[in-house]
């Protein structure tokens, strides 16, 4: 196949229309990039819809096994609609670097194939003079992209990657990328600073170096014949550049880390507090065994190193679990360092035996299912990691974020990202209260936080003020959540006509309000009837609330709040009266039911969340309700006339279940 000349390629070389499809990581969505500029230099149109192609192209990953299975599938995919038509299917990447052979003799449906170092190939296949196998040997002197490169950006152009060197010489086990990708060929330091040079006048706020291995950048320069340079002279030269926000830095080796990078990142405000550094695992006899050259001990003290020059950088790693010869003792040692909150963002991978390396002929490995559940399970402790660190150090701070553009969510929100957040991988930050262009750096005050996204708003007051109605709802939320919580100690019973109770139970949650009168709306919860009205101040604890009814007329009815059970000091404090408008009955604070041939007057409910939370609470008796229970000097509550006494019931008091949990 490697002189076997197609004979489509016998047509006129004629303006064609030609179909992207790009899969893999960032390295090889550059490649795409170059491909796309050498359709463009060549006169020929770049469309978005296969149907109207006469050229499809696949830029493939062979990485793992899952990205071959998606390159297959995709490949087959335009192949079908190559079928009864005069379309040329072209397979570039590393799949075809890595199986040239096999593809060619099992997929006579594809017309090209290019290896990942070929891009500049698409050009005779455009013209109609390539020959059918494109693939080339990689070395040192393989093709590499630089500055003049006919390279067509993709996406936000506020955003851009970077590939500064291309290859690696790392011999880890269980990695195939130096056979896909090459010996380390890293880019002059001249050639990177005119290519980000021409982004930034083009509007480019943000670039991303990419590399296999970043720390390695410079040290096959001198080798080469060119001058050598290292990647913290690059950064040095990069952030000369004026009208450049960012520069952030993905694949680092940990032992290649040096203290200048770290201090670059952490008090240099070109480069972004961020770094992108796979550990892969932390056991020592596994990192032995995947020949990654360092220990456990060498992975904390980076981590130690970083945190200690800032706690504001923000560390991204992959972990693979399931490596032959991972015990459960292994993997214990790496739960347990990710359980640590280490690391603010990761990836798990399970391992994948890949043909050609070395972990593929070693014993002792992990069945498949084990590994996934392991996988899982590291991720679902980085999950509760991530919403706590998110709410411990972003909410209510305010941050510089990018723009991304209007938000997948509603086209009145925003996308963007703040420093710690890489494209497509970290999350984004969801902007509302505001206008803003795409590429914008705008000031956000975040008001809500998750594990993955976090929402901001761009009118700082408002956040401040969302920010505090969030605090108190979330109390409320808290406080009325008694299903989760422990057991409610009293359940409201309905009046005798029906018109203001409500249901109440230990499923409060689950209750369908029933109450006209005050106009909640039918199906809504307790839960959220008392969320949507009670704002009552951030200490509120459910202790006692006494609901006080004012002379306002016969049909008038209005409830506040008169007391309440501070949880700190056991004292019952008078505040001011808050309108609750009813929904304090849905949540079962307050019951309107009066017995025939009574008053009208105050009556109390009594609740206990817990007695760590709630120590005051009221018990019914056969003389009423007593006093709440005092500890050691703590003033009695405000006195009140006779007339607004609370009033005995008549009818039989039900004792308050016991609380959960002491």
């Amino acid at each position: 196949p490697q002189t076997d000349q197609h004979p489509a390629d016998n047509a006129t070389a004629a303006p064609k229309k030609v179909y992207f499809v790009s899969l893999g990581c960032a390295k090889n969505q550059v490649d795409t990039e170059v491909m796309l500029g050498v359709v463009e230099n060549g006169g020929h149109e770049i469309v978005d819809d296969p149907e109207r192609a006469d050229t499809l192209v696949v830029n493939t990953c062979g990485f793992i096994e899952a990205a071959k299975e998606e390159s297959i599938d995709t490949i087959l995919e335009l192949a079908r609609l190559r079928e009864d038509s005069k379309k040329k299917l072209v397979v570039a990447g590393c799949l075809s670097q890595r199986y040239p052979e096999e593809l060619a003799a099992e997929m006579p449906e594809v017309d090209h194939f290019l290896g990942s170092a070929d891009m500049l190939g698409l050009e005779k296949v455009l013209k109609g003079d390539a020959r059918r196998m494109g693939v080339s040997a990689l070395s040192r002197r393989a093709y590499l992209y630089d500055h003049t490169a006919p390279r067509r950006t993709m996406g936000p152009r506020h955003s851009s990657v970077v590939k500064i060197a291309e290859g690696c010489d790392r011999p880890c086990a269980f990695c195939i990328i130096p056979q896909l990708r090459g010996p380390q060929r890293s880019r002059p330091v001249f050639d990177i600073v005119a290519e980000v040079h021409g982004l930034v006048e083009q509007g480019t706020k943000e670039i991303c170096l990419v590399a296999q291995d970043l720390t390695k950048y410079g040290d096959d320069l001198q080798e080469r014949g060119l001058a050598p340079a290292n990647l913290e002279q690059l950064l040095d030269a990069l952030t000369e550049i004026e009208g450049l926000r960012w520069v952030r830095l993905h694949y680092a080796y940990p032992t290649a880390v040096t203290d200048g990078l770290i201090e670059r990142i952490a008090h240099n405000p070109k480069v972004a507090t961020y770094l992108d550094v796979p550990i892969q695992h932390v056991d020592t006899d596994v990192l032995k065994k995947m020949r990654r050259g360092y220990t456990e001990r060498v992975v904390r003290e980076f981590v130690d190193r970083v945190r200690a020059a800032s706690p504001r950088i923000w560390l991204r790693t992959t972990m693979l679990v399931g490596h032959p010869g991972e015990t459960p003792e292994a993997y214990a040692r790496l739960r347990d360092f990710v359980a640590a909150g280490s690391i603010d963002h990761l990836g798990v991978f399970p391992w994948s035996r890949e043909e050609g390396t070395a972990a593929a002929m070693l014993p002792r490995r992990v069945d498949d299912e084990t590994a996934a559940a392991r996988a899982a399970e590291i991720m679902e402790i980085q999950r509760g990691i991530r919403e706590a660190r998110h709410r411990e150090l972003l909410l209510g701070q305010t941050l510089e974020v990018l723009v991304d553009g209007v938000s997948d969510e509603s086209e009145l929100l925003l996308d963007g990202r703040h420093e710690g957040q890489s494209p497509d991988v970290d999350g984004k930050v969801i902007l509302c209260d505001g206008t803003a262009e795409r590429g914008d750096l705008v000031q956000a005050r975040v008001i809500q936080t998750s594990a993955h996204d976090i929402v901001a708003s761009l009118d700082l007051e408002v956040g401040r003020l969302a920010l505090e109605h969030a605090v108190e709802e979330r109390l409320v939320h808290e406080v009325l959540a008694v299903r989760e919580a422990v057991p409610l100690a009293l359940r409201a019973r309905a009046g005798d006509d029906g018109s203001h109770g409500c249901r109440l139970s230990d499923d409060v949650g689950r209750d369908v309000v029933r109450d006209e009168t005050h106009g909640v709306d039918d199906g809504e919860t307790a839960r959220d009837a008392a969320a949507r009205a009670v704002h009552v101040q951030r200490d509120v604890r459910l202790g006692i609330l006494v609901g006080e009814e004012e002379e306002q007329g016969d049909d008038e009815v209005r409830h506040r709040i008169g007391h309440r059970a501070a949880a700190e000091d056991d004292a019952v404090v008078q505040e001011p009266g808050v309108d609750v408008v009813g929904t304090l009955a849905a949540a079962g604070l307050f019951d309107d039911d009066r017995n025939e041939g009574h008053d009208s007057g105050p009556v109390v409910k009594w609740a206990c969340l817990s007695r760590r939370t709630c120590r005051w609470y009221r018990r019914p008796s056969r003389r009423g309700i007593r006093r709440p229970r005092r500890r050691g000097r703590t003033p009695a509550p405000p006195a009140r006339r006779r007339s607004d006494r609370v009033r005995r019931r008549r009818r039989p008091a039900r004792r308050p279940a016991p609380c959960a949990g002491r």
